[in-house]
């Protein structure tokens, strides 16, 4: 065959080529095809532990798995933020007594068997056995019993902070206790289904959160203001049979704001306990709204609703009283500018009382039973006179200085009203102030009722001097008439030394 140069150069040409694309591919050049390996998913491997006592702070993620023993809690620990324990179906967990679990980071509760709190120190102190779920922490209970394994005087609780969560479904909480603190994390998909055979302590604003649970006993609720309308109502998709609401803290209701309790609710407000209403509350065909009136100390305290300029209580078809006969005082204070509303309603604690300024109309207050003694000027005494009852009503000393009539007073019974003078009292020139027929009257011991204008005791059944201050000393109770002033009692039995 005979080649030409031409052909000859392009053989060595192509020859070149195939050497240059063998070269490239040894030193991986342009030439190479590149594989890639797939990137695995970060997991988290979780390390199964035997059944045992545990007292260490669980600083890697930990699985309770085995069913044949109990995880024991014997010592107080810490599960670290990030860090997760999940607890398996059907184990058991215990809490030894006063012992804390502190859950920075996970708890995870699936299915098990029990989680059970020993609830007896064997001493007569009180201890406390608790899961702490601190900020960022959280608890999930599903499907899971979490109950007292020895009934004692001691604190059983699940308390979860500010910043943390807890998460239940379809359990039963059946502890001493369990508190939301103010900042806490609590969304009404967080903790539904569930029983609460246990007291709940939590703010008035997170209650309506937890409405779609099964039942509850008592629901505390604490001192964080209530800042934005509120209606508290019969919970438990269940039973709503044991539910009670408890004030256990002072509380304010902010101005602008209104708290309803709805028909049905029972509401209690412990010993000491003043809540302070700056916008509105309402009870409404309430079950019973009850102060507790003993602080088992010699010394006298204060329960009180304290209306203040601008608030308003409102009670429609209620009853008003007290749980425990002590020594204390349970009020409703009216302060002025404030106003109480009543229809319907039974009033039987110790004390109401209206400030001079206090709003009142004589529409605010119809068909109730006054059984509170009731401490108001004299002015507004005939503005309650459609109510069915009375006892004791005190006169403040706000002077009287338009003409006044009070009389025998009561829709379906006068028989135990007494009107009783406790302050200084004067009665303005031109003024008349009269007593009709059948009225009781008192003037407390070192009282004295000046007289400008005119007093008069028409038919009165008797006027009352109290004449012992209880001291050694002499004091002076009296009715001191001004020159041109006049005092007139007709077919009245004398004063009567009380």
């Amino acid at each position: 065959m005979i080649r030409t140069k031409k052909f000859t150069r392009r053989l060595s040409q192509a020859a070149d080529k195939r050497h240059l694309r063998r070269s490239a591919s040894k030193r991986g050049g342009p030439f190479r095809r590149r594989r890639t390996l797939e990137r695995l998913e970060s997991r988290h491997l979780l390390a199964a532990v035997p059944p045992g006592q545990f007292v260490d702070d669980f600083t890697m993620d930990t699985e309770f798995l085995d069913t044949s023993a109990p995880y024991v809690f014997a010592a107080d620990l810490r599960i670290n933020p990030g860090v997760t324990l999940q607890v398996g179906p059907g184990v058991t967990v215990q809490l030894a007594n006063s012992v804390n679990v502190d859950v920075s980071g996970n708890l995870h509760v699936n299915n098990a068997s029990q989680v059970g709190f020993f609830n007896d120190n064997g001493f007569s102190s009180v201890s406390t056995t608790s899961i702490d779920i601190a900020a960022s922490g959280e608890m999930q209970a599903i499907d899971t019993s979490i109950t007292l394994l020895s009934v004692g005087n001691d604190e059983s609780i699940i308390n979860v902070e500010a910043g943390g969560r807890l998460i239940s479904t379809r359990s039963n909480i059946a502890i001493t206790d369990v508190s939301w603190a103010s900042g806490s994390l609590l969304d009404p998909a967080d903790v539904t289904a569930s029983t609460f055979a246990t007291t709940i302590s939590l703010p008035a604003g997170y209650i309506p959160r937890l409405e779609q649970n099964d039942s509850f006993r008592l629901v505390q609720i604490i001192g964080t203001p209530v800042s934005s309308d509120l209606i508290i109502q019969q919970m438990g998709t269940v039973t709503t049979a044991d539910l009670v609401y408890r004030f256990t803290h002072d509380l304010r209701i902010d101005s602008d704001i209104t708290m309803r309790f709805a028909p049905g609710t029972e509401v209690q407000i412990d010993n000491q306990v003043n809540i302070e209403i700056a916008g509105n509350l309402v009870f409404d065909d309430t079950a019973q709204v009850g102060f507790f009136n003993n602080n088992s100390f010699g010394n006298v305290s204060i329960t009180s609703i304290d209306i203040a300029a601008g608030g308003e209580l409102q009670v429609i078809s209620t009853q008003i009283t007290l749980l425990t006969n002590g020594n204390d005082t349970s009020i409703i204070n009216v302060e002025a500018g404030g106003r109480f509303r009543s229809n319907n309603s039974a009033i039987l604690i110790t004390d109401v009382s209206w400030e001079s300024g206090a709003f009142l109309v004589p529409t605010d207050l119809t068909n109730n039973v006054m059984e509170a003694t009731l401490t108001l000027p004299a002015e507004y005494i005939p503005r309650l006179e459609q109510n069915d009852q009375f006892q004791l009503v005190q006169i403040i000393g706000t002077p009287v200085s338009s003409d006044l009539t009070l009389r025998q007073m009561g829709t379906v019974t006068t028989a135990d009203l007494i009107y009783r003078f406790i302050r200084d009292l004067r009665i303005d020139s031109d003024a008349t102030m009269r007593f009709e027929r059948g009225t009781e009257v008192q003037i407390n011991n070192q009282v004295n009722l000046e007289v400008a204008g005119n007093l008069v005791f028409d038919e009165a059944a008797d006027v009352g001097f109290f004449n012992d201050n209880n001291s050694s000393f002499a004091s002076i109770t009296s009715i001191d008439v001004n020159v041109v002033s006049a005092i007139r009692a007709t077919e009245m039995p004398s004063a009567p030394r009380l």
